[in-house]
């Protein structure tokens, strides 16, 4: 009994392996080594955003041309940027101090022209989640939120059939047309690296708990592990993550894993001895990965999931 069931396991693997495979590995040139972290990928993985440690800066790396530009230096703006639906455009913060109080600018830069445009000034506690279903970036500010259409980034009065989440207040809140609910599976706590996919699928870390998806159209909640930086795929079908291993002070090995949303099959996209591959990124087309390494590396993956 135990040599059939073994043997089940191998054709499971071997199955899973071949819905999710890696076609090339390229690590981006001309780049100083050691500088830039938490990439970001436009739609047909062309081109990535890269930052500095603590996420000073935002720079954009055109992949064809191998070209850099220097889109900010400043404190703050290389924290989760945005591409437009059609990647003419990219949105992000900065910020500036006034004593302890921090204030932040959302930032709208033209690729083409180098065009800057500030849409938003001096906002407190300011977040910013995308609804990849409705193409909608939403704005939360320590006193309201505002919606941005991201095919043409004028603000949206119209919010018919969105739906995004944050985590705030020991929970997460998940707002929508028809309102919003505070959302706490395992009751108060640290809920972190919150995001939602186009198939009505929330994700979610728990401190001390793990990563977790829950279907809510279904309220089942499908348990992923241990998963650090978890992203979606662009049909919300996988999770993307980063399984980091440390000694409490160091981070000694990491991988780039994904693994099915139910958490039942788990495939290793870099199975690397000597790099620390993190924090993953996808196209919104869903063929490129790209991921930094500890020393300040980008790698990009061409991935097909079939």
């Amino acid at each position: 009994m135990k040599k059939v069931f073994v043997a089940l396991m191998l054709i499971s693997s071997i199955i899973w392996s071949q819905e999710v495979k890696v076609t090339s590995k390229t690590e981006l040139a001309g780049l100083q080594p050691g500088s830039y972290y938490y990439p970001v990928l436009n739609y047909d993985g062309t081109k990535v955003l890269v930052t500095k440690d603590n996420y000073l800066g935002l720079y954009l790396y055109d992949i064809p041309s191998k070209s850099i530009t220097v889109i900010s230096e400043e404190m703050g703006s290389g924290y989760n940027p945005v591409f437009s639906e059609d990647g003419s455009t990219i949105i992000y913060k900065t910020d500036n101090y006034e004593g302890m109080k921090r204030y932040s600018d959302l930032i709208e830069y033209n690729i083409y022209t180098g065009e800057k445009n500030t849409l938003m000034k001096n906002e407190r506690f300011m977040t910013f989640r995308t609804d990849p279903k409705t193409k909608t970036l939403f704005v939360k500010t320590e006193k309201n939120i505002s919606s941005y259409k991201l095919t043409d980034l004028n603000i949206s009065e119209n919010k018919t059939g969105y739906k995004f989440a944050y985590p705030a207040d020991n929970s997460i809140t998940v707002v929508s047309d028809n309102g919003s609910y505070q959302y706490l599976p395992f009751g108060n706590g640290n809920y972190i690296w919150v995001s939602l996919s186009n198939n009505n699928k929330l994700l979610f870390q728990y401190a001390g708990k793990g990563t977790f998806v829950t279907d809510l159209n279904t309220n089942e909640i499908f348990e992923i592990g241990k998963a650090n930086a978890p992203i979606f795929s662009a049909d919300g079908k996988y999770v993307i993550y980063m399984n980091d291993k440390d000694d409490g002070n160091k981070v000694f090995a990491s991988d780039i894993l994904v693994s099915s949303f139910d958490g039942k099959n788990t495939f290793n996209l870099t199975s690397s001895v000597n790099d620390i591959e993190m924090f993953p990124s996808i196209s919104g087309n869903g063929k490129n990965i790209a991921y930094c390494t500890e020393d300040g590396r980008i790698v990009i993956l061409e991935v097909s999931f079939e």
